[in-house]
């Protein structure tokens, strides 16, 4: 929501997608507390849209996909260039270290998730959008931030991001809620963009 309130405020309509309903009431709880009335909220999976039925063909000037899935399959991508008739910005990290969220996919999923190369899925679009003849301007950027959390907080944070990898189990969930486990770590997350 904190994307569509910034291009509200330049542009003559916005359209928020989301596949989270949560996500789509914080949205449109911030549209309303600015009063913004050019802007549209749907809930929906981008990688089942139908694009026909929605009407949403060569619909937008601009289609973003920001820290989102959208680019994640080869149709994906296409969809975002079918939406558009203008122009496309996907925004995602290429690489992203959490020193905390780092070491709990590794303590408590017994996954060591780091990859040197960051995220596939990101060069995979810059291949398929390369191999249709069209040649994004790409920019890179580092971004340090810190990030401190009250313990329930951070626990919940992290809970909430391991979930999104899949299913935990009960134990797991435990472990991540585990005070004394999380204090042994620093409460205090350093993300970066690139």
């Amino acid at each position: 929501g904190k994307f569509v309130l910034e291009f509200a405020a330049r542009a003559k309509n916005v359209v928020g997608v989301d596949i989270s309903p949560k996500m789509l009431q914080y949205a449109a709880e911030n549209v309303n507390a600015r009063n913004l009335t050019n802007t549209e909220f749907k809930e929906l999976d981008w990688e089942k849209a139908d694009l026909s039925a929605l009407n949403w063909q060569k619909k937008f000037s601009l289609v973003t996909g920001i820290m989102s899935p959208a680019f994640y399959s080869r149709r994906s991508l296409e969809k975002m260039l079918e939406a558009s008739r203008e122009y496309c910005l996907i925004c995602h990290f290429v690489k992203r270290n959490d020193s905390v969220g780092d070491v709990l996919k590794k303590e408590v999923l017994g996954r060591n998730m780091a990859d040197e190369f960051g995220n596939h899925a990101l060069y995979c679009s810059l291949n398929i959008l390369w191999l249709y003849q069209l040649f994004p301007e790409v920019v890179y950027f580092n971004t340090d931030r810190e990030i401190t959390r009250p313990l329930e907080e951070a626990g919940r944070h992290y809970l909430a991001r391991l979930e999104m990898k899949g299913a935990l189990t009960e134990a797991q969930k435990k472990e991540v809620l585990k005070k004394e486990f999380l204090s042994d770590y620093f409460l205090t997350s350093s993300n970066a963009l690139t």
